[in-house]
């Protein structure tokens, strides 16, 4: 059957039978894998890939399906003449520099062949929950370079003639500190890839080898062209955003991710020049990880709903410069490659994204604010009594709250851009796996982003050492955003509160629980509070508490004009406290009744504009009932472009105040003012270094756009459309 011959109806059946094959290897992995990691929090994905490489469909989490096909196309590259490809082989992959996003993501690539031809791949992911490094787990605030980062493969045959080899197998387990969980996450992968390729078989045995391929092929094509035909609808132009990692393990540098975006007709160019050059640690992602962040916000924001395969990928180009944060040069530390530069890059491209889409009124809906937009990861390590150490990866900062939308309120711990399929272990299943007891585990107050629509609320989680071998635990928090306020809002929104974590020695917390008190506040508890550097190592004994958390998503517009009875609600339901209603909503509830004082509501608000012009008299404030003339286009939430069509004016969309024409940056002709991160809130962090830069139509008021930005750079020019010729 040729490619024309294949309708539509039949490419939809295929493509859904072909997408039973990978969740059902998603399915046999999770079953045959033990570890948590994978079992409970979905830390894994699968794929089935042409023969060149390309992927067709997958299962499982999005960040890293764009690992896993540059983990096929490495195999390919190098492994193609010499040892070769058979009947039953398969690879162990696991090399940064070469693809995976750090040495703790363990591939599994197989060749399908029918009669000798090979006609397809499977490949498998998993986060193992240790590679052998110089600590246990993937975080190491000691490592000075790749090689103590743990084992490195960049392609070992460890299945031959559909056997295990068992000299390959046992060395890897023999090199790592859980050889048990690591064992079954490899021998689960090797299951999917044989569940994988048997079905393929019968797939293709059934629908003619020509069909399957032609459909898969088709597939891709389909996506491709969907995407493009998205970006043929948004206008040229190019968008910038800067992002910050404010610690490597090793000191408080700062880094800066510096991200231009440039779109022309049906493709996107992502250009991090400008970038930090790379740390000596806990901070840098090699570029395949740097590339699978860009990816999985141009396929969730532009490519929602199409299959989520290669074709998405096409149109995008990314330049990277080596030795830079986001493409460090071998052998630089990259064991957090998943989880730090990587994980703002995603983020920052949504807002880029967001900002492209919310000129139009096709796809302004379809945009929000930052999710969390860095991790706070952490782990923790143990030996037993005869020297064999435990250990677990913490994954409950993968509960992050989502960015807020243009018609409502972000989700309140809702998960990951990048990570969309994962979940959070139940406290159960941690508490009689492991040695710690949780304090608590909850959704955090005053952690969401203000704006009209807040954004989805954080969380946190407080746990102590319990029953634990020798009486002693290591604890390694691997976090950004503790200083930069790194969640940030979209048209004048604010950003999410800052991730922090705490530590309480000699809390003697079992002993207080025995006595009936409960620690709920780890600033009132007994003992000697610390708050150490968000990238840190330290050593715990018990009746020690640790406390984490971790970001929420941003706010989308101006928060004055939130609804003050989502202000209640928020109240009521304890995602909001009644102080920082006040301060950074505005909003003043009466601690007798619980309701909305409203006229002392309005005066706070109208205060709070007046202020922001820097004038006493409220005549002086224009009218907010600006009609545009028909033929204006949209610019952002709070800004049209009207006027000459070639070089049309930006102007207030709610009062028709005239800011500059669309060839400048119209930041520069708004009133400005610059406020501490505190004025949102005590989870604000009180750092010197960087401010609310808050931009006000001269007019009337509207926070048109913030910036969480350090205080001697200048405005961003977010926005740069480019005017027909």
């Amino acid at each position: 059957m040729t490619k024309q011959e294949v309708d539509f109806l039949t490419i939809e059946i295929m493509r859904h039978r072909l997408n039973r094959i990978t969740d059902e290897m998603a399915t046999t992995l999770r079953r045959v894998s033990g570890s948590p990691v994978v079992t409970d929090s979905g830390d894994y994905s699968t794929g089935l890939f042409m023969a060149n490489g390309d992927l067709s469909v997958r299962s499982g989490i999005l960040f890293a399906v764009p690992l896993i096909s540059l983990a096929v196309s490495s195999i390919i590259e190098r492994y193609s003449e010499d040892p070769g490809f058979k009947e039953g082989d398969m690879f162990l992959f696991n090399d940064p520099y070469r693809g995976a996003g750090h040495q703790s993501d363990i591939f599994i690539i197989a060749p399908i062949f029918v009669d000798g031809e090979l006609v397809a791949w499977t490949g498998s992911f998993t986060h193992v929950v240790d590679i052998g490094a110089i600590d246990f787990g993937m975080r190491s605030t000691r490592a000075e370079n790749v090689f103590h980062e743990g084992l490195r493969f960049p392609g070992i045959k460890i299945v031959e003639n559909d056997r295990l080899r068992k000299d390959v197998f046992d060395s890897v387990c023999n090199m790592v500190r859980e050889p048990d969980l690591v064992g079954l996450d490899i021998k689960g992968q090797i299951a999917a890839a044989r569940t994988g390729r048997d079905r393929f078989l019968d797939l293709a045995r059934q629908s003619g080898l020509a069909t399957v391929k032609t459909v898969m092929a088709e597939i891709i094509r389909y996506s491709e062209d969907m995407v493009r035909a998205t970006l043929r609808e948004l206008p040229d132009g190019t968008w910038r955003e800067v992002l910050y990692e404010d610690n490597d393990g090793i000191s408080d540098t700062l880094y800066k991710i510096v991200i231009t975006m440039t779109k022309e007709g049906d493709s996107l160019t992502f250009d991090f020049t400008g970038s930090s050059k790379q740390g000596p640690n806990l901070c840098n992602c090699p570029y395949g990880a740097t590339r699978a962040a860009v990816l999985c916000s141009v396929i969730v924001m532009l490519g929602y709903n199409a299959p989520w395969n290669e074709g998405l990928t096409r149109p995008v180009r990314i330049i990277a410069p080596e030795g830079t944060l986001v493409n460090p040069t071998f052998p630089a530390c990259v064991g957090v490659g998943t989880t730090s530069a990587s994980w703002i890059t995603v983020n920052g491209v949504t807002q880029l994204l967001s900002r492209m889409m919310g000129t139009s009124e096709k796809h302004k809906d379809e945009i929000f604010a930052m999710w969390e937009a860095a991790n706070t990861g952490s782990q923790y390590s143990a030996t037993d009594e005869t020297g064999r150490m435990l250990g677990f990866i913490a994954l409950d900062q993968l509960a992050g709250g989502g960015g807020a939308r243009p018609w409502g309120d972000g989700v309140n711990t809702g998960g990951e851009i990048e990570a969309c399929e994962a979940i959070i272990s139940n406290v159960e299943r941690y508490e009689s796996t492991w040695p710690i007891l949780y304090l608590f585990r909850r959704q955090g107050i005053d952690s969401a982003g203000p704006g009209k629509f807040r954004g989805g609320v954080g969380g946190e989680y407080c746990v102590t050492p319990y029953e634990c071998p020798r009486g002693q635990m290591r604890f390694v928090i691997d976090g950004s955003g503790a200083e930069p306020a790194l969640s940030y809002g979209l048209f004048g929104g604010y950003p999410a509160a800052n991730s922090a974590c705490m530590i309480v020695k000699e809390a003697k917390v079992i002993d207080e629980m025995k006595a009936g008190h409960f620690v709920t506040d780890v600033t009132k508890a007994a003992g000697q509070l610390i708050v150490p550097p968000i990238k840190s190592r330290h050593e715990l004994k018990a009746g020690d508490i640790i406390l984490v958390r971790w970001l929420a998503g941003g706010g989308y517009g101006d928060v004055l004009e939130r609804d003050p009875e989502m202000v209640r609600r928020d109240v009521a339901a304890e995602l909001v406290s009644p102080e920082c209603a006040l301060h950074a909503y505005d909003t003043v509830i009466d601690s007798q009744t619980g309701e909305v004082n409203r006229e002392a509501t309005e005066k706070r608000k109208q205060e709070r504009r007046l202020k922001r012009l820097g004038i006493a008299d409220a005549s002086k404030l224009k009218p907010v009932n600006f009609r545009p003339p028909p033929g204006t286009r949209r610019f952002s939430e709070y800004l049209v472009m009207t006027g000459n069509a070639n070089v049309p004016q930006i102007q207030c969309r709610k009062c028709g105040h005239i800011f500059v024409p669309v060839t400048e940056n119209w930041k520069k002709h708004a009133k400005v003012a610059e406020r501490p991160l505190s004025v949102l809130g005590p989870k604000m962090s009180g750092t010197k270094r960087f401010v609310l830069r808050e931009f006000y139509c001269p007019d009337c008021a509207t926070m048109i756009e913030v910036e969480m930005i350090l205080k001697e750079m200048p405005p961003i020019w977010d926005s740069q459309l480019k005017m027909p010729a």
